[in-house]
């Protein structure tokens, strides 16, 4: 958290000073080289930090897709083994309901 809160105030602070530049280039003051060192300079490490944002962030949606993937699976095999328990009742039923009829029609 610290970590996130740290990258935005930098990625904030390079914005401002891309833009203090430029406008310091617009007044005439700092030389042309200089300046735009300083933007680009300034607008990599902004863009370096939106990627490294972006890339956490998918990250944790794919740890959050594979948690709750894990979870589906125990979920389905839960199912899956209530239903197999249910069905061989109905099927331990039917078998009684046949053996019952072959008797009478015996």
């Amino acid at each position: 958290m610290a970590n996130r809160i740290f990258d935005s105030i930098l990625f904030w602070i390079a914005i401002t000073l891309t833009i203090i530049v430029a406008l310091w280039l617009l007044h005439g003051s700092p030389t042309e080289t200089g300046s735009i060192i300083a933007v680009a300079l300034f607008t990599a490490t902004s863009e370096v930090l939106i990627w490294r944002y972006m890339f956490n962030l998918d990250k944790n949606v794919s740890i959050s897709f594979i948690k709750m993937k894990n979870e589906m699976n125990t979920s389905f095999i839960r199912i899956e083994s209530e239903m197999d328990r249910r069905f061989s009742s109905v099927n331990d039923k039917l078998n009684n309901i046949q053996n019952s009829l072959n008797k009478r029609i015996k």
